[in-house]
């Protein structure tokens, strides 16, 4: 009798690669600002400051560029999610417009293929209607693991019976969080993590 897998569900931005570097870079060539990824604090989508407002009107730009086209994965994510695969069931449940959703499965066929066994997207703010949370997702999706960059996604974390990985050190990461939420730094530290879990939570 097959063992039915963990299910692990993994954000896309800053999780799996990383966003908020390369607006930074696109929107100073581009436009002659002087944005630094320092300043993306509190929730990373959400204008803190006149500075950033321009950038924020400009992210749905960037997503659909050349440019954004050409990012890498993160360290580490590619050979992690491959030698994980065999163990977990992993799902992408990210926000996004529908303008965008086929750019994100363009590159996931390209650096992730075959490694994720469902691709979920939620709405993103006002580009679509966001009908319920991540963690609501998750829980219909028999999730057991929510990695994400992005305190916001965890704030009921302790309503649901999932774990929560809180993924990077970021600027907009960094404020009070529940206490059940696990931090980790990087993809390095996650893979350990997870191989770790896997072993502990082996049905006997």
């Amino acid at each position: 009798m097959m063992t039915k897998k963990t299910a692990i569900a993994i954000d896309y931005d800053e999780v799996l690669f990383p966003f908020i570097v390369n607006l930074v870079i696109y929107h100073n060539s581009k436009y002659g600002s002087s944005l630094s990824f320092n300043d993306f604090t509190g929730f990373k989508y959400q204008p803190h400051s006149d500075k950033i407002a321009d950038a924020h009107d400009k992210m749905k730009e960037f997503a659909r560029s050349q440019e954004y086209m050409f990012i890498d994965p993160l360290p580490g994510a590619r050979e992690a999610l491959h030698d994980l695969s065999n163990m977990f069931d992993f799902h992408l449940v990210t926000a996004r417009d529908v303008e965008t959703m086929e750019t994100v499965e363009t590159m996931l066929e390209k650096h992730f293929s075959g490694m994720f066994k469902g691709l979920h997207f939620l709405g993103a703010g006002d580009m679509v209607n966001l009908t319920q949370s991540k963690l609501d997702l998750c829980a219909n999706l028999g999730v057991s693991i929510l990695v994400d960059d992005s305190v916001t996604n965890f704030e009921l974390l302790d309503d649901f019976e999932i774990d929560g990985i809180l993924f990077g050190e970021y600027p907009w990461n960094k404020k009070e969080h529940p206490e059940s939420l696990i931090r980790i730094t990087d993809w390095a530290q996650l893979h350990g993590f997870l191989k770790n879990y896997e072993q502990n939570n082996k049905p006997v």
